[in-house]
């Protein structure tokens, strides 16, 4: 497609060779889930239509789940959040996957493995940042056996196979490589252009290694210190992802959005689902005392 910024803007904006002769030489940058998805909107005439239905029914679910106050609370937040309004306008794809999320977590919840496996097979096909989630996706399998894991595989293949297989080499290019050769933005919502002006330029190896180190540390920290279940699922791509982008080279508030839709399911799915390794003694019907504890670890 053609390049619609001056060069000043496409030096910052794009990384070497990314533009030649007025022509961005890369196609869509991320998986192709959404791609699918957005298929209705383009019929209607705007794909934010899409998006828009996506953060409405990520709310009902959530205040499906709710059992409290608090998760009831959460669906309004996910609605009335101002990054809410932005993310759609925009035409970013998170409200995307917080609904596939959501769609797992509340299959997780009512026990159907199968359906949960296949909406998280379209969430994993959908962004590459997902990578960082990985380990606190076992969960998922942990918790539901096989036919989790088969359907979550089983439809992620599906949907990028075709796509892999037309041209692996445009496909390899504009979904990894794309990743690798944009520039550092100092423009980013994360913490590294405050530690850019602090001290200076930022060596390589920082800006573009430890987010998906420390992304996969939370989550495997989370896969292991939780039983597995959706609230457990949910905490951990919330904070891996939360932690990936602080130290991100790229980040922009449709992160923020996924990263809190996230940890809005881990708070309306605890009260039924405590993700901790341990039991707790229920209080006695009036009692004001504290929980007994009992480890199990």
């Amino acid at each position: 497609m053609p390049n619609i910024f001056d060069p000043e803007r496409t030096a910052r904006l794009y990384g070497p060779g990314v533009v030649q002769d007025g022509r961005i030489q890369y196609g869509f940058p991320y998986l192709p889930a959404p791609l699918f998805l957005d298929v209705p909107g383009r019929l209607l005439g705007d794909v934010r239509y899409v998006h828009l239905a996506a953060l409405l029914a990520t709310a009902v679910l959530v205040r499906h789940l709710a059992t409290d106050r608090t998760g009831r609370a959460m669906a309004v937040l996910l609605v009335s959040a101002p990054v809410s309004r932005v993310v759609v306008n925009a035409y970013w794809i998170e409200p995307l996957l917080g609904l596939l999320l959501a769609l797992t977590v509340w299959s997780l919840a009512r026990r159907r493995p199968g359906w949960a496996g296949i909406a998280l097979g379209l969430l994993l096909a959908s962004k590459q940042y997902l990578v960082v989630a990985v380990p606190s996706l076992a969960s998922a399998w942990r918790g539901h056996g096989r036919k989790a894991l088969f359907a979550t595989v089983a439809t992620a293949v599906l949907v990028v196979l075709p796509f892999f297989a037309l041209d692996p080499v445009g496909f390899w290019r504009s979904v990894v490589q794309w990743q690798f050769v944009q520039p550092f933005r100092n423009d980013s919502m994360s913490l590294l252009p405050g530690l850019a002006d602090a001290f200076g330029e930022l060596p390589g190896w920082f800006v573009s290694g430890p987010s998906l180190v420390l992304g996969l540390l939370v989550s495997g920290l989370v896969a292991w210190r939780t039983r597995p279940g959706p609230t457990a699922l949910a905490l951990g791509v919330g904070l891996s992802l939360l932690v990936t982008v602080l130290f991100s080279k790229q980040a922009f508030p449709n992160y923020f959005y996924f990263a809190g839709a996230a940890l809005i399911l881990a708070v309306t799915t605890w009260p039924q689902d405590e993700p901790r390794r341990q039991t707790c003694a229920p209080l006695s019907q009036g009692s004001r005392g504290s929980r007994d504890i009992v480890a199990t670890r």
